[in-house]
């Protein structure tokens, strides 16, 4: 009972997306793939983005125990010990991916990377203008989130073919019915 639960977890995990034939494309659970400046393992930069890697289910499953046998251990949780797991997880899951999929990897955290430097400097006046007023502050960092992902979707389109463009998209909008469904779940 417990191995068919945990197939169905894992298989519910496994996000479809519109990449080359001989792969069963996959995404599985929000895996800090990138890396951005003072961020060594960051979260997607925009929904859908794991997509283009084209995960495979067999990948997908050797991902996810692998976050099973590090991240996702009691031990793990104890202050001080994580950042060993974290680390532990992200040797175990590079050892998983192709060369391709780690270059794609790098393509994309440099691409962003120049992005958050060209925004950076683009709201630096803004910023040094509205020192001191929180209110202002907000709404500056909140305008430069916005023009940071404007930007990044923007170069990322220079970077990917159609098809993954396609399919970040479409992994993006199933994220988003997954957000909205878990929204309306009652609470237990």
């Amino acid at each position: 009972m417990f191995a068919r639960v945990l197939l169905i977890a894992v298989a519910a995990l496994i996000v479809p997306t519109a990449s080359a034939a001989d792969k069963k494309p996959a995404s599985l659970r929000d895996f800090p793939f990138w890396s951005a400046p003072k961020q060594p393992h960051a979260r997607a930069f925009v929904p859908g983005l794991n997509a283009v890697l084209g995960i495979t289910a067999d990948q997908a499953e050797k991902i996810e125990a692998a976050c099973r046998e590090t991240i996702d251990q009691p031990e793990a949780r104890v202050k001080g010990s994580g950042s060993k797991a974290v680390e532990k997880a992200h040797q175990l899951v590079a050892e998983i991916l192709t060369a391709e999929q780690k270059k794609k990897i790098e393509t994309i955290n440099a691409l962003y990377a120049k992005v958050l430097a060209a925004t950076a400097k683009e709201f630096q006046g803004d910023f040094i203008d509205a020192k001191g007023n929180d209110e202002e502050t907000k709404r500056i960092r909140e305008r430069q989130a916005e023009a940071i992902r404007e930007g990044f979707q923007e170069k990322l389109a220079t970077v990917l073919s159609k098809d993954e463009m396609k399919a970040v998209k479409a992994a993006a909008e199933l994220e988003a019915k997954r957000a909205a469904a878990a929204k309306d779940k009652p609470k237990k």
